[in-house]
């Protein structure tokens, strides 16, 4: 069911490798990450990962931002949740023709009319809905001060949502990012 997704995993997470690969998902364990990796998760946190939040979008390196899930910090059935929730994306595109539905701040003219002319149903940000992918804003303020680049986010009925800071992003890199992790929609 979805998309198969190719998803790096600390070696020592068996309650996660086995139901992942029983989804269909190429799970690789040597703890390293290709152009085909979308998710990367980790349990054994040293002074280098201390920081990481239960949750977050990492830069990989030329503009490659994968979801990066800090295990010991989310419930193996949250972290399983989450993978299907964005294997279901390409779903539901293939099954009906519905677009991928993006949230953006209105300053962002550029961005909006960037991801509408590459297919994506591109809606005010105050109208937040359940089908709702990602949110985008510019700026920082209290809500999204923690939010540098990307970030998954509870929002409202939308359990977990990309979340996306513009501010420290081209229009480009954030098309790319959205492509990659839900389809081409044009």
């Amino acid at each position: 069911m979805g998309r198969k997704m190719t998803i790096s995993v600390q070696g020592d997470l068996v309650d996660i490798i086995e139901p992942l690969r029983s989804r269909g998902h190429r799970v690789i364990t040597n703890h390293e990450v290709s152009k085909d990796t979308s998710v990367f998760i980790l349990s054994n946190v040293d002074e280098d990962w201390e920081e990481i939040k239960s949750l977050e979008w990492m830069d990989f390196g030329n503009n490659q931002y994968i979801l990066t899930i800090n295990a010991s910090k989310i419930a193996t059935d949250e972290i399983l949740d989450v993978i299907d929730r964005l294997a279901s994306k390409d779903i539901e595109i293939i099954e009906k023709p519905a677009r991928v539905k993006i949230s953006v701040e209105e300053s962002l003219v550029e961005l909006r009319e960037l991801l509408k002319s590459n297919g994506y149903e591109v809606i005010s940000s105050y109208k937040v809905d359940p089908d709702v992918s990602a949110i985008i804003f510019s700026g920082v303020d209290e809500i999204w001060e923690t939010i540098d680049t990307y970030q998954m986010r509870e929002y409202g009925d939308a359990k977990y949502v990309l979340t996306m800071n513009a501010s420290n992003m081209t229009s480009e890199e954030i098309l790319k990012t959205l492509n990659r992790l839900y389809g081409e929609q044009s």
